[in-house]
C-alpha cells in the first residue's frame, strides 16, 4: 500500500530511468526434486516488447546458456573479448584505472551481446508478460490502487521507469508472501507423509561434464556454471549481476543499463531542479548521493 501511495504522489516518475530495455528472469522456486516445475516463471524481453516474451522453463535451457558471456576488455583481468563462463578465465592483471582501457574488477556480462537487466522488475514483467497468475494478481492489485488515488491508469509498459522499479519491489515482496505461506504447507505436508529427510547425498559422474544452476537472488538473476571433472569439481564460477553494473564492452558498445538510467536522471534532474523528488533507486546510491549533492550546492549558491 505504501509504495502505491507513493507512485500515485509522484506519477512523473513512469515517464523516467526506462534505461535498457531488455529483461532477463530465471525460473525459480521448483516444486519437484528434479526441478523441473517452477513456482516462477522464467523469461527474455528485449526491447521493452512484453508480447515477445520468450520463455525460460528450465535450468537446462540451451538458449540460456549459449547467450550468457562475460567480457574482460575493460576488466583488470589477462585477456579480451567474451567468453562464457566455462571458458572465461579469472586471471587478476591490474594496470591502473584507464577511461579508454582497462578500469574496474567488474567483468561485463551479456546475453548474445546485449546488456539485460535483471532484479524485480524484470521477474514482474516476464511474469506477467506470460501470463503468470500470482504476477498479474499483484499487480493488476497495484495498478488498481494507484488509480483509485490519482485517476492515474497504468499499463504494464508503465512499470519500464525509474517508479516502476519500486512498485515491482512492492509487487515481489506480496507474491513471495503468499509463496512463502505455500511452500511452509508443502513442507509441512511431506513431513507429515513421512519424507523427513534432510539431506540426499550426490551422485556425481565419473565423466567430464559442464552444468549451470539459477536462482532469483533479491538482486536479480544468479548463476553458477560448474565443471566436474572425474567425480571431482574442477571449476566453479558463479556469474550474477545487479540491474547493470556499470561496465562496458568497447568504447561504443550499448551502455550499461546503471549508466544509462543515472544520466537520464541526471539530465531531468537539471531541467527540474526545484521539484520534489525521489531517489530512483537503491541499487544506485552512489548516483542518487551524486545527484543530491550537487542539487544542495546549487541551492547554496542561490542563498
Amino acid at each position: 500500500m505504501d509504495t502505491c501511495l507513493l507512485a500515485a504522489s509522484y506519477p512523473e516518475w513512469f515517464r523516467y530511468g526506462r534505461g535498457v530495455a531488455n529483461y532477463l528472469a530465471v525460473p525459480d522456486l521448483p516444486t519437484d526434486a528434479k526441478a523441473t516445475q517452477f513456482d516462477l516463471p522464467g523469461g527474455l524481453i528485449m526491447n521493452g516488447n512484453l508480447a515477445s516474451v520468450q520463455p525460460i522453463t528450465n535450468w537446462r535451457d540451451e538458449s540460456f546458456r549459449a547467450a550468457v558471456a562475460e567480457d574482460v576488455t575493460h576488466a583488470w583481468y589477462r585477456g579480451e573479448g567474451a567468453q562464457t563462463p566455462w571458458k572465461g578465465e579469472t586471471d587478476p592483471n591490474y594496470t591502473d584505472f584507464h577511461e579508454d582501457g582497462k578500469y574496474t574488477w567488474v567483468k561485463a556480462p551479456r546475453y548474445n551481446g546485449s546488456p539485460i537487466q535483471v532484479g524485480p522488475l524484470a521477474n514482474v514483467l516476464v511474469g506477467y508478460a506470460s501470463g503468470h497468475p500470482l504476477t498479474r494478481k499483484w499487480t493488476d492489485t497495484a495498478f488498481k490502487t494507484i488509480s483509485s488515488v490519482h485517476g492515474f491508469k497504468m499499463t504494464p509498459d508503465d512499470l519500464q521507469s525509474t517508479m516502476g522499479r519500486y512498485l515491482a519491489r512492492g509487487i515481489r515482496s506480496a507474491m513471495l508472501s503468499d509463496l512463502a505461506l505455500q511452500h511452509w504447507q508443502l513442507l509441512t505436508d511431506n513431513i507429515l507423509k513421512g519424507d523427513d529427510t534432510t539431506y540426499n547425498p550426490p551422485q556425481f559422474p565419473s565423466h567430464e561434464c559442464e552444468g549451470v544452476g539459477m536462482h532469483e537472488a533479491p538482486r536479480g538473476a544468479l548463476s553458477h556454471w560448474v565443471i566436474i571433472d572425474k567425480g571431482a569439481f574442477s571449476i566453479t564460477k558463479p556469474s550474477c549481476r545487479p540491474p547493470g553494473m556499470p561496465v562496458r564492452v568497447t568504447r561504443k558498445a550499448f551502455p550499461d543499463p546503471m549508466r544509462l538510467r543515472s544520466l537520464r536522471i541526471q539530465w531531468w534532474t537539471r531541467r527540474n531542479r526545484w521539484k520534489c523528488s525521489v531517489p530512483y533507486t537503491p541499487s544506485i546510491r552512489a548516483w542518487h548521493a551524486r545527484v543530491t549533492r550537487s542539487m544542495r550546492a546549487a541551492a547554496r549558491s542561490r542563498g
